[in-house]
């Protein structure tokens, strides 16, 4: 026996084969269709590039933690003030990641279309 393979949509055929022209949207939805996906990679890139700087700018206030000349001799010369200067920056940094990742979502939700 011949077993038949059954096709599963969610859409109905009309649905699938309409396509979207620049006369079906407005002058707003055109031009976020045509520069969305650069947006949202100029976000996030901005986001790494100030992440980045958040780092670099806070172990510069670390008292005789100069990290780029010194940095091997850095991490087996760590006072007990140091590591908690650490992990506030580390704690810093997860909150400020936190909420590039939530007005992400805002700024561009989950299955919205055009």
């Amino acid at each position: 026996m011949a077993r038949q393979s059954t096709r599963i949509s969610y859409k109905s055929e009309e649905e699938e084969k309409k396509e979207v022209t620049s006369k079906d949207l407005t002058r707003g939805q055109l031009i976020r269709y045509i520069f969305d996906d650069f947006l949202r990679g100029f976000y996030l890139v901005a986001c790494l590039f100030l992440d980045g700087l958040i780092i670099a700018y806070m172990f510069r206030y670390i008292p005789n933690g100069h990290f780029y000349s010194r940095a091997t001799n850095l991490f087996f010369s760590f006072g007990l003030y140091d590591l908690y200067f650490v992990m506030l920056i580390a704690l810093i940094e997860a909150v400020v990641i936190f909420y590039q990742g939530k007005l992400f979502r805002r700024i561009w939700p989950v299955g919205k279309e055009y």
